[in-house]
């Protein structure tokens, strides 16, 4: 029989990045679920690998993270790891964290690799198969979308992961799934609960949105604890998550911040249930942990379909930081506006954003800072030149350096040796219909990942 408690916590690290306090938290809260929601950069520099995009790769902070979770995956049979780490490429992940785990000892751990989230090539098939991809916020068609697609990623629901976890997997990584999924999926297993038992589902829910703050608690019934007391910080991404502050004062926070946490509540992308929050309470408990309760739940609105994300390529950038004194400020927004063109606010063509940075606090500032602050009666701007045409900002580029060569005072200098280009990507929200997304489920042990 299983324990009757279910312990999780869910992390939002960067892509490239790996908190070692994340196996701590496993070790010292014995944890049964720890989710990993890798964030992936929207903008980031042309070229650069340090801001590299879900489309080219996987999360690379995952394989160091599993080389330190190997005595825990050893010792802790019971332990899962579900992580969105696979972004386009979930099964070369699989195979990469096949041979690391086989490095360690750990040969025969189940593996799975959540493949077919990533439909950008089947965007026209799907569509004429008969999926709407129209924008869920403003209902505008997708054909009115003119800039170009660069991702596009079903959020798949529990069921895919309920899959695996029967399947005995102990690391799931998939591309994309909604937030509460992973919790859905492996607490159902865990406590055998059927998909129509609502009220029991919602709270689940409700937990899987409090493990974003910090180690949560699920007992058999469903109800659920927020673990704060005497709580280690944890990389989570809500405002007092994982702090070492008293049940009292996370209660406080957590009350601060609940209208916010019902609205998030309340347009979850969760296809399996649907959230009654109107007589959701919070209260501490006399350990000092946070318990939520008063949830009622009832079948889900739109069962048959799931969120997708396109993510569009909806400009380039560049910036560049400058200082120049005071007395020459008038001259330089003159010159800047006059020679380049634009206004005070960038449209979606192009234009140009001008800035002013409030002046260096020098009573909090490092020395590297205080050392390059400048003259203080100098001021600084960030110039900013948008526009959808790559090509738009090159030529800004060139002039905007070649202008400022040409300066004869030599009192405007440049803050950084040479103007950068980024790119921005923007979210288009749609839903599929599940009976056109094909996935696949592939459970193999390490060793057969491993090449």
């Amino acid at each position: 029989m299983n324990p009757p408690r279910y312990r999780v916590a869910v992390a939002h690290p960067l892509h490239d990045a790996c908190d070692p306090g994340t196996v701590r938290l496993v070790d010292r809260w014995q944890l049964d679920l720890l989710q990993l929601d890798y964030q992936w950069p929207t903008s980031g520099l042309l070229d650069s690998p340090a801001t590299a995009s879900p489309s080219t790769g996987h999360a690379r902070g995952l394989l160091p993270l599993v080389t330190e979770l190997q005595r825990l995956f050893y010792l802790t049979s019971e332990f899962r790891l579900i992580t969105n780490a696979g972004a386009g490429q979930p099964q070369r992940l699989a195979e990469t964290i096949g041979n690391c785990l086989c490095e360690h000892g750990n040969a025969s751990l189940p593996v799975t690799a959540i493949r077919g989230a990533d439909i950008l090539a089947q965007l026209e098939e799907l569509t004429a198969a008969g999926a709407d991809f129209s924008n869920l916020r403003t209902g505008a068609s997708l054909e009115t979308l003119r800039q170009p697609i660069r991702l596009a990623q079903v959020e798949v629901g529990a069921d895919p992961i309920a899959t695996a976890l029967a399947e005995g997997t102990r690391l799931v990584i998939a591309g994309s799934y909604c937030p509460s999924a992973p919790l859905l999926a492996a607490s159902r297993r865990h406590f055998s609960w059927t998909g129509n038992d609502f009220d029991t589902l919602a709270r689940v829910q409700v937990a899987s949105q409090l493990a974003h703050w910090g180690p949560v608690e699920l007992d058999a019934d469903g109800s659920c604890r927020l673990l704060v007391s005497d709580a280690p910080s944890f990389g989570t991404r809500s405002p007092g998550a994982g702090s070492s502050a008293s049940g009292q004062q996370a209660l406080q926070t957590l009350r601060d911040f609940s209208s916010a946490f019902e609205r998030q509540l309340s347009v979850s992308t969760s296809r399996d249930v649907a959230i009654d929050l109107s007589r959701l309470q919070i209260e501490s408990t006399p350990s000092g942990d946070i318990r939520v309760f008063g949830v009622q739940g009832r079948a889900a609105r739109d069962p048959d379909h799931w969120p997708v994300t396109l993510w569009y390529q909806s400009h380039y950038t560049v910036r560049v930081h400058l200082e120049t004194p005071r007395s020459h400020i008038d001259r330089l927004i003159g010159a800047l506006l006059e020679r380049f063109g634009g206004s005070s606010g960038a449209s979606e063509s192009g234009g140009l954003s001008l800035e002013r940075i409030l002046p260096l606090d020098l009573s909090t500032a490092r020395a590297d800072e205080v050392a390059v602050a400048g003259d203080s009666k100098a001021d600084r701007w960030l110039v900013t030149w948008r526009s959808a045409d790559r090509a738009s900002c090159e030529r800004w580029n060139r002039q905007w350096t070649t202008w400022l060569g040409c300066q004869p005072d030599a009192q405007t200098r440049l803050l950084e040796p040479w103007p950068e280009i980024r790119w921005h990507w923007a979210p288009w929200r749609a839903r599929v219909p599940r009976e056109l997304i094909t996935l696949s489920i592939d459970t193999r042990l390490a060793e057969d990942w491993s090449g």
